[in-house]
């Protein structure tokens, strides 16, 4: 049996105050009394006495009852002190299911990964989630340079029946793993060529960079991969615009000014050091951007501090640079429902018009921007 301390303990626990549980305990003492009763049993105020009275009898904790005029005041059953606890553990519930459930939609967490570890802890994340494979840009690289690892992933992917579908660079060509089985495979432009392959797998998205020392950001979110696997089917099935040789900014830059009104923002996501040829129409555009007020975000790779810097005090533009390690091997243009992406040293440039396309890239652009550096 608890003593008066631990009795007091537990009360508290239970949204007690001191004043509360010292008037709720008196009134086992008392039994039924007037208010004088219980302000002699604990030398309180009057004032407090009733205030606290009050709460306790709102509880159903404490009876009130009038007896020629005369209010009378006793313990009731503290059965109600079992049904707040239950009524508590339900909304406790449901309001931790609803937060669990906005987390799960909010989650974004951030792995990196590096070196031939790093490489062979991305396979065994696919092989551990087990669903579909989608590879945007592959380039071999894997196989090239871990052949042993490679073969291992390729054998237990087949034998746990996930399909790997690949939008390859034109260099892989003529390679066995395109006619693996549980393989699909289809070619970018032969304008593309990239060091940086986007896995996209389960609720999960890796960027994996394969320079001399491989990096690779493991993503897991949802939502974006969701978006990633549909702008995945959206470049398998269907066509895209290219604008190619010298007058391509022409008619690739003009359609952002034709589509974009004065106040509307354009994303722009991987902004790169260019050669001067390029650097002289990038500036030229944005002066005619800036012209037409038509806003700006932009996020420069980490080696672009000298293109970031000719933007720094230029009118409806913000710059950031993308965090230390992140890189994208093209830029890309966000505007209406369109996606521009921009080999600029090349002069090509491929584009999309699909607003779900769109969308996807803006989700990326939004956790990068969030990350960035201002």
């Amino acid at each position: 049996m608890a003593n008066e301390k631990e009795l007091e303990q537990l009360l508290s626990q239970l949204h007690f105050t001191p004043n509360e549980t010292a008037v709720y305990l008196a009134l086992f003492d008392v039994g039924q009394g007037k208010a004088g009763d219980i302000i002699k049993k604990t030398g309180f105020h009057r004032n407090i006495i009733y205030r606290a009275l009050d709460e306790l009898i709102a509880r159903k904790l404490v009876h009130k009852i009038s007896k020629r005029g005369v209010f009378y005041y006793e313990p009731a059953t503290p059965k109600p002190l079992i049904e707040e606890a239950q009524k508590q553990q339900e909304i406790a519930t449901i309001v931790a299911k609803e937060l669990s459930n906005r987390k799960a939609q909010a989650k974004s967490e951030v792995y990196v990964l590096s070196d031939k570890d790093g490489v062979e802890d991305l396979f065994n994340t696919v092989l551990a989630e087990g669903e579909d494979l989608y590879l945007l840009g592959a380039n071999a690289l894997a196989l090239k340079r871990y052949p042993d690892i490679f073969e291992k992933f390729e054998r237990r992917r087949i034998k746990k029946g996930i399909t790997r579908h690949h939008l390859s660079t034109q260099a892989t060509r003529g390679l066995h793993f395109n006619d693996l089985p549980n393989t699909t495979a289809k070619y970018l432009p032969k304008e593309f060529s990239s060091p940086m392959v986007i896995w996209i797998f389960g609720n999960k998205v890796a960027q994996a960079l394969w320079e001399n020392t491989e990096t690779i950001f493991l993503i897991e979110n949802k939502a974006l991969a969701d978006d990633y696997r549909r702008y995945f089917r959206l470049l398998w099935n269907q066509n895209v615009t290219t604008f190619s040789g010298k007058d391509s900014p022409k008619y690739a830059f003009g359609d952002i000014l034709d589509t974009l009104q004065p106040g509307d923002t354009l994303y722009i996501m991987g902004a790169y050091e260019f050669n001067p040829a390029f650097r002289k129409v990038v500036l030229d555009f944005h002066a005619l951007r800036v012209q037409r007020k038509i806003k700006a975000h932009i996020l420069f790779n980490e080696d672009a501090k000298q293109l970031q810097t000719a933007f720094s005090n230029m009118p409806y533009t913000e710059a950031r640079q993308m965090e230390k390690g992140v890189f994208t091997p093209a830029v890309f243009l966000l505007y209406g429902n369109k996606t521009l992406i921009s080999l600029g040293n090349e002069f090509s440039f491929f584009q999309i018009e699909s607003n779900t396309a769109t969308q996807a890239f803006k989700v990326y652009f939004e956790l990068l921007w969030k990350k960035a550096n201002k």
